[in-house]
């Protein structure tokens, strides 16, 4: 039992700071989603579209996601490839899109789809990363673990944003 609570110990610690790198990998980018959009003049309407094209791909991969987990022989390989691997590399190609892509109307699609993307990958997940955070977090420590990660999340949000705003308007 010794390994396994230095495991779990070791699988919170790695969680945690998941959590810290993803919420600010996802607020120095996403905060400025829209504005990607309107520097290629698109309208309110498309910025809307874009946004429930995402939203609807998230919502439906949801279903597929939780039809997987019996399927699979590990949670945790869905979980980094699905999320954590095509869901943050979508970060990092919407993030350099606009300096690969010189076409707007290509750039537009592409960011709508790439955006589309990383969300289901994201929602697709989910079920296996709750099932697997059930597993991981004792019952006695849920409360307490989740309200210090949750803080650690918020915190990283808010880090995020300035560094986002300097960076877009040292490009601008």
């Amino acid at each position: 039992t010794g390994d396994l609570d230095r495991q779990r110990i070791a699988g919170l610690r790695f969680f945690y700071l998941d959590g810290l790198f993803s919420s600010f990998s996802d607020n120095l980018v996403l905060g400025f989603f829209e504005l990607f959009l309107l520097s290629y003049g698109v309208s309110n309407g498309l910025i809307g579209l874009s946004t429930s094209i995402a939203n609807l791909c998230g919502a439906v991969s949801l279903i597929p996601g939780a039809l997987a987990i019996p399927r699979i022989s590990s949670r945790k390989k869905l979980i980094v490839w699905t999320g954590g691997g095509i869901g943050r590399a979508g970060l990092l190609a919407i993030s350099a899109l606009p300096l690969l892509v010189g076409d707007s109307g290509a750039a537009v699609i592409c960011l709508v789809c790439l955006n589309a993307l990383r969300t289901a990958m994201n929602n697709f997940c989910n079920p296996a990363w709750t099932s697997m955070v059930a597993d991981l977090v004792p019952l006695t420590a849920r409360a307490r673990y989740f309200s210090k990660r949750n803080v650690a999340v918020i915190a990283a949000s808010i880090v995020a944003a300035p560094i986002a705003g300097k960076i877009v308007n040292s490009f601008s």
